[in-house]
């Protein structure tokens, strides 16, 4: 006696489609899926991954690729210089909120037009993501100081806060 839908022992096949055909279409569809989520964690701007992103651009003349910091392991100390009580603070829980290692903001003594971010040397790629997007209002990266205000011994970075 014959099974139904064919000889005895054969597998039953749908007519015109090999296993190859239908095992390239599912990985397709496999790789589709994955690109697809992985841009969906990659748009989702948390940043706060152990994986870090890698850049390239041009410093000081020289072409460069190096890797961006997680903002976990950047250290970043907010100062502010421009009068207006609070803002650094305010400036601080954004990027501790953006997962930045924020340390205790400060005030400093001497007011600034603008809003700048200075990076120590390796971190030039933060600045500008720094300056970008965590801070944004138009801050410009400017060369990390050769002496540093008061409590910034331990940032990476340092963002001053001026008035606009």
């Amino acid at each position: 006696m014959t099974p139904p839908g064919g000889s005895r022992g054969a597998p039953s096949r749908t007519p015109g489609v090999s296993s190859a055909v239908r095992g390239a279409a599912i990985v397709g569809l496999a790789v589709i899926v994955g690109i697809v989520g992985l841009q969906i964690l990659d748009d989702n701007g948390s940043g706060s991954g152990a994986a870090a992103r890698s850049s390239s651009g041009t410093v000081a003349g020289v072409t460069t690729t190096s890797a961006i910091h997680p903002p976990a392991e950047v250290r970043v100390k907010v100062y502010n210089a421009s009068g207006v009580l609070g803002v650094a603070q305010t400036a601080s829980d954004t990027l501790k909120a953006k997962g930045y290692n924020v340390q205790t903001p400060a005030t400093l003594g001497s007011k600034r037009t603008g809003t700048a971010v200075q990076c120590r040397p390796g971190f030039e790629r933060e600045a500008a993501e720094l300056a970008a997007h965590a801070v944004g209002n138009g801050a410009t990266v400017e060369p990390f100081p050769k002496s540093p205000p008061a409590g910034a011994d331990s940032a990476d970075c340092l963002v001053i806060i001026g008035s606009a």
